[in-house]
């Protein structure tokens, strides 16, 4: 990372240990290979999300293009927290482009227990709360719920857990 009046910069320098003996990861739902160690390569995630960016004080140091903020060319889910939950998690995820966002949550077995229309939300990382109580039945249970993030053009599927 860098630093630079009060302003951070978390992303790692290309030409640095960070891109250097990359651990391969299982081929799966749930690991993402990337080129680079730790939670950061080249885009800055953390734009638009965090304090740091709230308050002025995140930022791109860097002035030469390999670290110029990109845009994903699709939209991704980035999990959900806590997982774990009980009553309510925040599912994150990122838009390539703005769209009118569904969030569908299935049980193991396939039935639907909650639809939720978030309408139009912008491009960029945005989250939703999902709460037991947003269920339409009151037969939430523990166990392995899956969620769907559906875009109009893209669906994101992801895992969480409910421990009662």
């Amino acid at each position: 990372g860098r630093e630079s009046g009060g302003i951070i910069d978390p992303r790692p320098a290309t030409t640095g240990p960070a891109y250097e003996n990359v651990d391969t990861v299982p081929s799966d739902d749930f690991f993402t290979q990337t080129n680079f160690k730790g939670a950061f390569g080249s885009y800055n995630w953390m734009s638009g999300y965090s304090w740091l960016a709230e308050n002025g004080r995140l930022g791109h140091v860097a002035t030469d293009e390999q670290f110029a903020t990109k845009l994903p060319s699709s939209s991704r889910l980035l999990g959900n927290y806590p997982n774990p939950f009980n009553p309510s998690t925040q599912i994150r995820f990122e838009l390539s482009a703005p769209a009118s966002v569904r969030l569908s949550v299935y049980d193991v077995t396939g039935r639907l227990v909650s639809e939720m229309n978030m309408g139009n939300l912008e491009q960029g990382i945005q989250q939703i709360r999902w709460s037991t109580q947003s269920a339409s039945s009151s037969q939430v249970t523990t166990g392995l719920y899956i969620y769907q993030i559906n875009t109009g053009n893209e669906v994101l599927t992801g895992k969480m857990l409910l421990l009662k």
